[in-house]
């Protein structure tokens, strides 16, 4: 290569002319102007261009971290980011490097990228070429948020996120409830760390949900109806009747008497009055007992017929000999005999007797009249124990009264309030809920009995039968056959409120699966716990210490499709009976009539600017989770590992995931 300085010298050493140096001189400063401002300009690019993907690879990095910390999982995500960002040939640079690393855990990464350009002009005057070097970092920098959980517990639950309906834990083996569990306390730890250091708010309110919410604790008591017709059973009784054991009430004796004043034979035949009078000084004066005796009795009731007085008459005759004497006469052959003669005594004593005895009065169970019946429920409702009739009592049992043998103490379940049964329903920001109906009502606190909640009470809810067998019927209001209705009550429910860790953790420990799935009253509760217009604003819109705004999220976690049953007990009552939903009170229009109220119940929420998250675990994703969704908010998971993501990617867009550097 020409060495440009030499001949500069040289031209200013030249004294033959003045003008073409001049020229020279002025074209070569030209040049390297030019030529600095070309490289220059190209070297802005290319940091620019090398900041961003040195971004977007901590971001990348920081986004995909999970309980393992910064692991090589994460640095090989925020490498790929890199390298889609920063293409070296279309920078037209060479050696570039790219590294991240975490001093803490993950919750901050840091990065480090850098490149060698070489020079286009200005390599002409000895400058070969630039290192280029930019440093990054990622974080999560979290507002203050209120998260509501609204969770599938439902039987299914218990079953294993592929399908299996059995859980052997000994071959590590978990149930989805199990699995959610996890995933929900890895979702409070990144949320904590997102928080740590800072004066950020994040609440906690959860809804369990199945064919009812647990909502009980959470209502005031005049919002809760005192009396209810429920889908029940009522005895039916005979009445029986017994007297008791008569008891002696006092008895008292009279007495009468006569004499007679002619002798009457007594004993014939003596051969010698020497022998007569012996026999007659042997009788004896002493009263005996003549052998006519009579007994009569009758019985006198009181007013009220329970009490009777029994009169018992015994009347016997006496008689005794008051004179003797013996008196000859001839027998039939002409012979002297001797005989005895007497006078009588004679009286008659008469003894009235009293007993009184008592009636004892019960009922005898006879059978069962299944058909709805009206409660007092106001003691129920306050979760005081409360007896029932034994249900255990079998026709002909006989009972001293009417057995109440079991106490029950409300779970805290509830029914919800008035309603329609229309096919469709919709929401729209101009008309609102249509129809407008009570039990679809997210902020209206009751002003009626209709608008009232009632409490479920499983031990009285049974269903009509056609016979002793289990096959339902729904044409009848009575029947003398039923069956005891299944039930599923979820774990009480939660408003917002801020927790710690094991506070956390204790309440996601407590969950339990039971019930049929019902996605529309979970999602109508978990809409009344975080709605700032609602029953519970008052806790909702306390504003947070730092006075910051508040973003409102709820996730929405299902294993399953709708899945109702029309002779279960639901917040509805017993569909097959109360055709609250229905029409008819079949299962053929249930479910369509139950995910038209969900939907509706969706779009209702988001127009509140509450952000709704989906997760379908171990199921699929279907149109209706996605539309009930907010935008880019639902996630499918069929596995243990996929729902803990699904967790982490929502709690890392509710930290606010973002560059702090």
């Amino acid at each position: 290569m020409i060495e440009i300085k030499p001949r500069i010298s040289g031209f200013h050493r030249d004294s033959r002319g003045s003008v073409l140096p001049m020229v020279a001189v002025g074209s070569i400063l030209l040049m390297a102007l030019v030529g600095s401002g070309v490289d220059i300009s190209r070297a802005y690019k290319t940091k620019a261009r090398l900041q961003a993907a040195c971004d977007a690879g901590v971001l990348a990095g920081r986004r995909t971290v999970t309980t393992a910390g910064y692991d090589q999982a994460s640095q090989d995500a925020a490498d790929n980011y890199f390298n889609v960002n920063y293409d070296e040939d279309k920078q037209d640079t060479r050696s570039t490097s790219f590294v991240s690393t975490s001093t803490d855990n993950g919750k901050t990464v840091d990065g480090e990228a850098s490149t060698r350009m070489d020079m286009l002009i200005m390599k002409v005057f000895g400058h070969e070429g630039m290192d280029i070097a930019v440093g990054c970092t990622a974080t999560m920098g979290i507002g203050n948020a209120d998260v509501m959980m609204v969770l599938d517990t439902t039987g299914s639950m218990l079953w294993q996120a592929n399908g299996t309906t059995t859980v052997d834990p000994k071959k590590g083996q978990t149930s989805r409830l199990q699995d959610l569990q996890v995933a929900m306390k890895n979702f409070y730890q990144t949320l904590a760390d997102a928080s740590e250091g800072t004066n950020a708010r994040i609440r906690y309110g959860f809804v369990p949900y199945a064919q009812s919410v647990n909502v009980g604790r959470l209502l005031p008591s005049e919002y809760i109806r005192d009396s209810w017709a429920i889908q029940s059973r009522e005895a039916l009784w005979t009445p029986k009747s017994k007297w008791t054991d008569p008891v002696d009430a006092g008895s008292n004796q009279t007495e009468s008497s006569t004499s007679t004043s002619n002798w009457t034979d007594y004993a014939t035949n003596y051969t010698s009055q020497n022998n007569c009078n012996n026999a007659r000084s042997a009788l004896g004066t002493a009263w005996g007992n003549d052998g006519n005796a009579s007994v009569n009795t009758s019985d006198s009731y009181s007013n009220n017929g329970n009490t009777k007085t029994t009169t018992k008459v015994t009347t016997q005759n006496y008689k005794r000999i008051s004179s003797s004497q013996c008196v000859s006469y001839k027998n039939s052959s002409n012979n002297t005999r001797w005989k005895i003669q007497v006078k009588w005594d004679q009286k008659t004593g008469t003894k009235t007797e009293y007993f009184t005895s008592e009636k004892l009065t019960w009922e005898e169970f006879d059978k069962w009249s299944y058909k709805r019946v009206t409660y007092d429920v106001s003691d129920y409702k306050g979760f005081n124990s409360v007896q029932i009739q034994n249900p255990a009592l079998a026709k002909g049992d006989i009972r001293s009264e009417k057995e109440f043998a079991s106490s029950r103490t409300w779970p805290g379940c509830i029914e919800e309030r008035a309603t329609s049964n229309n096919s469709s329903f919709s929401f729209s920001t101009i008309f609102g809920m249509s129809p407008d109906v009570a039990d679809l009502d997210i902020d209206s606190a009751p002003d009626s009995e209709d608008t009232k909640w009632a409490p479920m009470w499983p031990d009285v809810v049974f269903y009509r039968t056609s016979s002793s067998s289990s096959t339902s019927i729904s044409n009848v209001n009575e029947s003398q056959y039923g069956r005891s209705a299944d039930f599923g009550c979820p774990y009480q429910a939660q408003g917002l409120q801020v927790m710690t860790q094991d506070e956390f953790n204790g309440y996601a420990n407590s969950l339990s699966a039971e019930g049929g799935t019902y996605h529309d009253i979970g999602m109508t509760w978990g809409a009344r716990l975080i709605s700032p217009d609602g029953i519970f604003s008052s806790t909702v819109t306390d504003p947070p210490d730092n006075g910051g705004n508040v973003a409102r999220h709820i996730i929405f976690m299902t294993d399953g499709e709708l899945a109702t049953n029309n002779y279960i007990q639901s917040s509805w009552g017993i569909e097959m009976h109360d055709k609250r939903v229905t029409s008819d009170g079949s299962d053929s229009q249930s479910n369509t009539r139950h995910r038209s109220r969900f939907l509706a119940l969706c779009e209702a929420i988001k127009a509140k600017g509450i952000r709704i998250w989906v997760i379908a675990f171990g199921t699929s994703l279907t149109t209706d989770l996605q539309t009930c969704a907010s935008s880019n908010s639902s996630y499918p998971a069929s596995n243990p590992t996929q729902l803990d993501t699904a967790f982490q990617e929502i709690a890392k867009q509710v930290g606010e995931l973002r560059m702090t550097q």
